[in-house]
């Protein structure tokens, strides 16, 4: 037994190394020795769901499970397989058991804690924020998810409290920073918030892209040529495009590079000298700027935001017909008979907006349409961006460009917003939405 101990430690020092094959196959040899070894069989089972193989894992989980049932972090990696397949009820049986087991295991509470999120118990997401901290108090990260926890709970300043905490135990970490940024710009802070979205380019999760030319500040063209580069986010990229007529107007020639699905969008502005798909050769060019970080070049504030629309090319408008019904285009990402309520509402008929890789087409098809009711956000800044009449539904937590205690955006002159005022729940909304289309 004490040699197999001492095997499994060196399968294990390999496994964190990233050798796995050599890992795997000493944890072979044991099995072949010791058939019922389940903490073998659980960490081949935590190897194979490293490989992408989830149901090999799960059923050597659930083999180490049923040997030795008291281990909870045999639970919690179990957990660990069922979310990654979206299985989130079943992970959270799993998480529960191993906190029973271990009511002080710190990292079960916070995959629980993420688990409640994804099935939409913000406070249970956040009772167990709250004991990562208790048992975690010396990582930044700790207080960080606190943050986002409180965030969803609308607690804004709570949430910002824990990631200027975060920040002092970990001064450099882009992650806290980025979720700060978009605390701020969720409040409205736009300066201070604009400031902290800049260091998105140290997470990892914005590519970082080099070029010979200067970035731009912002300052007089003077003739030369700026190359606005899109960012990886549609959303963001269709908020911010209203930032190139701006830029034509500093006096240079712009060249506008973006996603090839967005490019018929913007083909054609006057505006922009030429729009480049992504990965096509680049023109020569002065200098640059990354389109997400325009906002902060110019300076926007509350009431300094650039919202003449439309900045995207219009499809032309078809005529309406004498007494046609009134055309409604229903945009949702959740679960549709959320939307059931509305379909019987007399005098409009409703149609069907979907979000495809050629948003051009979908472009068309709003134009067609009097109304766009959305809770899909690429959509939403679609018809924003199109002058299109759009009405915003908006989770309790909203994504930061929708804002707080407000019913319209500073962003989009055209668009309604109608609010949760509970976590999860849609039917208040939906009520409201009917009700406005009764009138």
């Amino acid at each position: 037994m004490p040699m197999t101990a001492e095997r499994l430690r060196d399968a294990i020092e390999h496994h964190k190394a990233g050798n796995l094959a050599a890992a795997e196959a000493i944890y072979r040899d044991v099995l072949a020795a010791d058939p019922r070894n389940a903490d073998a069989l659980h960490m081949l089972g935590v190897l194979a769901s490293q490989r992408g193989d989830q149901q090999q894992a799960l059923s050597l989980l659930g083999r180490a499970i049923r040997i030795n049932p008291a281990a909870p972090f045999y639970h919690n990696n179990l957990g660990n397989v069922l979310f990654q397949a979206g299985r989130f009820a079943d992970a959270r049986l799993c998480y529960e058991e191993a906190l029973r087991l271990d009511p002080d295991y710190a990292e079960a509470h916070g995959n629980l804690a993420n688990t409640c999120r994804r099935l939409g118990l913000f406070e249970d997401e956040l009772a167990h924020r709250l004991e990562v901290v208790r048992l975690r108090p010396e990582r930044s990260g700790s207080y960080a998810e606190l943050g986002d926890a409180l965030r969803a709970q609308g607690m804004i300043g709570e949430a910002l409290a824990c990631f200027d905490h975060a920040l002092a135990l970990a001064p450099e970490d882009a992650e806290t920073h980025l979720r700060r940024a978009f605390a701020l710009l969720l409040v409205g802070d736009l300066t201070a918030g604009w400031r902290e979205y800049e260091w998105r380019w140290k997470t990892g999760r914005y590519p970082v892209r080099t070029f010979a030319a200067p970035l731009w500040d912002g300052s007089a063209l003077d003739g030369r040529t700026v190359l606005i580069h899109a960012e990886p986010d549609l959303n963001q990229t269709l908020q911010f495009a209203r930032y190139l007529p701006l830029a034509a107007q500093r006096g240079g020639r712009v060249i506008f590079e973006c996603r090839p699905q967005l490019a018929p969008l913007f083909r054609g502005r006057p505006e922009i000298a030429e729009v480049v798909e992504a990965g096509d050769p680049l023109p020569a060019f002065d200098v640059q700027a990354p389109l997400g970080s325009l906002p902060l070049i110019f300076g926007t504030t509350p009431d300094r935001v650039p919202a003449a629309v439309p900045y995207l090319n219009v499809p032309t408008r078809k005529a309406k017909r004498g007494g046609e019904t009134g055309m409604v285009g229903l945009a949702w990402t959740g679960d549709r008979a959320v939307l059931e309520p509305l379909l019987d509402v007399p005098g409009i008929r409703f149609v069907t907006l979907e979000k495809t890789e050629n948003l051009a087409e979908t472009a068309e098809a709003m134009a067609e349409l009097d109304l766009v009711i959305s809770g899909d956000d690429t959509l939403t800044h679609l018809a924003g961006a199109l002058a299109m009449p759009v009405w915003n539904l908006t989770p309790y937590a909203p994504d930061w460009p929708w804002m707080l205690g407000r019913d319209n955006s500073p962003w989009y002159p055209t668009m309604r917003l109608f609010r949760q005022t509970r976590p999860g729940d849609w039917s208040e909304v939906i009520s409201k939405v009917r009700e406005v289309l009764m009138s």
